[in-house]
């Protein structure tokens, strides 16, 4: 082998053992973020969960009410109108 062609070599592995090196930490970093990833996902699942038992929860809930609220109302109307009645007979 020439000189030329033994610095050529010793270009050539060093150039390849830092692409080696480069690639070790971008594996590395790969699997630092999948693992963020992951737990990222977990915990929207947790979340979404939450979300879906105080959905539930609420549902439960708010039927009641909203029977009470349309009952409040009707009463509420009944009792309005009897106001006026009574407004307008006193008027004449």
């Amino acid at each position: 082998m020439t000189l030329v062609e033994q610095i050529i070599m010793v270009i050539l592995a060093v150039t390849l053992a830092l692409f080696l090196i480069l690639a070790i930490i971008l594996v590395v970093k790969l699997i630092k973020v999948a693992n963020n990833v992951r737990d990222i996902t977990e915990s929207t699942k947790k979340i979404a969960q939450n979300v879906e038992e105080t959905t539930s929860h609420l549902k439960k809930i708010t039927s009641p009410i909203a029977i009470i609220n349309a009952i409040k109302g009707l009463v509420d109307n009944i009792k309005n109108r009897a106001n006026k009645k009574e407004e307008y007979g006193e008027q004449k």
